[in-house]
């Protein structure tokens, strides 16, 4: 694990990441929904491209991976035992993940929607909260939200 998070701590290489900035206005001119799927094989660098991307515009990353799907998977060893341990990284957002699961079972396509945009409102809510104690230079209020919700 803790070699794919040194991983960012090297400058990203490709043109990923710039060619998505380029095509997220193309989208928006178009009429296109305001959300994207970034689905690649495990290990292809997926959530650095979108760490890179965040570095530039308001980002909101979800890892929605099933549970017993490990995605990239390291391989490593205990010092004394020699097992396998198998890794998923990022990790998935289970209890998001899950709100969208109760959304999507509710009847009706309409309940659903509703249930959809109530969502992505509280998610922009807390989006806003923490832009606002950035922007006041208030990062401890932020590292605080971040590690406590």
């Amino acid at each position: 694990m803790i070699a794919i998070v040194r991983a960012w701590d090297v400058p990203f290489e490709g043109d990923a990441a710039d060619y998505l900035l380029r095509t997220i206005p193309i989208y928006l001119k178009e009429g296109r929904r305001l959300h994207a799927n970034i689905v690649n094989s495990s290990g292809t660098g997926k959530s650095r491209m979108v760490d890179e991307v965040a570095k530039k515009i308001i980002t909101v990353p979800m890892c929605l991976r099933e549970n017993g799907n490990r995605g990239f998977t390291l391989l490593s060893f205990r010092p004394c035992a020699y097992d396998l341990i198998l890794v998923g990284f990022p990790p998935p957002d289970i209890a998001f993940r899950g709100h969208i699961y109760s959304i999507a079972r509710k009847y009706g396509r309409a309940e659903r929607r509703a249930g959809l945009a109530n969502l992505l409102c509280s998610v922009f809510a807390v989006l806003r909260r923490r832009l606002e104690a950035i922007a006041s230079g208030n990062y401890l209020q932020v590292a605080l939200q971040v590690t406590c919700q």
